[in-house]
């Protein structure tokens, strides 16, 4: 493939200069002074593993070049059109060149040998997306290697996430694929996250944590790790997940964003005269003001539609994605519960703009949070608070964090979604500094979680009143009494954990990669 980094020119003469540069380096031919235009080779072969030959192509006028092959910088002895890497050359670039007879490369490519998945992303304006809150288009390929094959070749949009961990020099970031992909058997999907991990020298944390919570009966995001190659530099190994969504591929809640788009498609199908240059802008006008959820009609540019004519709107009381925090992360839609806690609302991200609707999930909250904060668990209107959240989610929620001594789910990082009127704990988020991480502000003694002194300081507690409540520590003794085998294969020698860790060991062995 074809490794390439798109800087824009502030101005005309830079371009002249950057010209004429490549031509003196690397498109003259020696023998006769003249460009060698549109000579390039590319490395073809899919899924590269130790002894498999990288294969390439060349295209243009390749007379009297030779063949040179590097790896991690340094020369080897092949010159032929195809190498043969081995064990040795894994975590490192391997580059090809051609080379005119003075030994100037006239055209060449590169490729990082893993033992992970790479993926490769050239953005467009040839930054690292250190602006948070800049979305940046780039091309992207992912190489799933040996184990996986090809996955995806096209385009993207990236952006930086997280608040903490986003001002680290490695940084996370969200993606978006131009068209739904189902990377890695996940799922056909366009929205994905790459974790840094930065907090976490084993790189273990997070892909632990889903994996706890996904045997514990919670919905957890599926990952793979990777290595990431941006602007033809070597970023590090990432975490790729699927990003916190609404859908059947992840979180099985009525998606209103999904439905804004039906809806668009559907209204403008129905008035083509209205819309000759199709839905897309009616389809970010009803994302971003949801008041077709409760009225029977809405006005665009003019014009009313009935929004019966074309779909059937579900109940309101299911699809939405919510998140507690310590303060509110920037997110469209957010509100503090009567007894202090910061909400945001991750899906549908425009859910203010529909008043009646977030009054009801402003409702919910507050009757479960007085409810489970009473001695007895029925807050004043007489519900009891298993009524009003899963009994199953809040125990497996529970138990996953407090495990894993997770300490940022002390205050921050709680995820919970609408169901059937019912409140749903999970997915989990965020491990970096849990189970005992050198960063870690509590180390795990028990308790880290449910009593921490962070969630005092906060007042973002969210978990000592959970267990207050009889019916709560017997059915968390009996999860855990369930899952006790699985623990112990966790942490046991030779289990789980370890046997992740040799893993990471033995990409950590390996020789680094050239700086660029």
């Amino acid at each position: 493939m074809k490794l390439t980094t798109k800087r824009k020119c502030l101005l005309p003469w830079c371009a002249a200069i950057l010209c004429i540069c490549a031509a003196l380096t690397i498109g003259v031919n020696a023998e006769n002074g003249t460009a060698r235009a549109g000579v390039t080779v590319s490395i073809v072969t899919e899924a590269p593993a130790p002894g498999k030959p990288l294969e390439t192509a060349v295209s243009g006028d390749a007379a009297g070049l030779s063949y040179v092959w590097t790896v991690a910088g340094q020369a080897t002895d092949c010159t032929a059109s195809s190498y043969v890497p081995g064990a040795a050359d894994y975590e490192a670039f391997i580059t090809v060149a051609l080379v005119d007879a003075d030994g100037t490369a006239v055209a060449e490519d590169r490729i990082f040998f893993s033992r992970l998945p790479v993926m490769y992303i050239d953005t467009d304006d040839g930054s690292f997306v250190e602006d948070k809150w800049k979305t940046v288009g780039a091309d992207v390929r992912i190489d799933g290697n040996a184990r996986y094959g090809a996955q995806y070749e096209g385009r993207m949009e990236i952006k930086r996430r997280g608040t903490g961990s986003s001002l680290y020099d490695k940084k996370p970031y969200k993606i978006k694929l131009e068209k739904k992909t189902d990377l890695f058997g996940f799922g056909k999907n366009k929205h994905f996250i790459l974790l840094a991990d930065y907090l976490d020298p084993t790189l273990l944390r997070n892909a632990v944590g889903y994996d706890v919570s996904r045997e514990m009966g919670l919905v957890a995001s599926d990952w793979v790790r990777v290595d990431v190659v941006m602007n033809g530099e070597y970023r590090g190994s990432y975490l790729l997940g699927e990003h916190l969504r609404t859908g059947r591929q992840f979180v099985d809640i009525t998606d209103w964003e999904d439905l804004a788009g039906d809806l668009a498609k559907a209204v403008a199908k129905a008035n083509p005269a209205d819309f000759p240059e199709g839905d897309d802008a009616l389809d970010d006008y009803l994302s971003s003001h949801l008041s077709w959820m409760t009225e029977p009609t809405f006005t665009y540019e003019g014009r009313a539609y009935t929004v019966a004519d074309y779909i059937s709107v579900p109940a309101l009381d299911d699809g939405f994605l919510l998140e507690f925090d310590t303060g509110y992360d920037r997110e469209e839609t957010y509100f503090k519960t009567a007894s202090g806690l910061c909400v945001d609302i991750i899906k549908p991200e425009f859910l203010g703009s529909d008043p009646a609707v977030l009054t009801y999930v402003q409702t919910l909250l507050d009757d479960f949070l007085a409810a489970v904060a009473s001695p007895d668990g029925y807050n004043e209107k007489g519900q009891h608070y298993t009524e009003l959240a899963d009994l199953d989610s809040m125990v497996a929620y529970w138990l996953t964090l407090e495990f894993l001594a997770n300490d940022d789910s002390a205050s921050r990082s709680r995820v919970c979604y609408v169901q059937n009127g019912k409140i749903v704990f999970g997915p989990v988020w965020d491990f970096d500094i849990s189970a005992g991480s050198y960063r870690s502000v509590v180390r795990p003694r028990g308790r880290a979680v449910t009593r921490s002194f962070i969630s005092t300081v906060t007042r973002q507690d969210l978990f000592r009143d959970w267990v207050k409540h009889p019916e709560f520590r017997e059915a968390v003794r009996v999860k855990y009494m369930e899952k006790r085998a699985y623990f112990g294969s966790l942490v046991s020698a030779g289990g789980i954990i370890e046997a992740m860790s040799e893993a990471q060991a033995k990409k950590a062995a390996a020789k680094k990669p050239a700086a660029k």
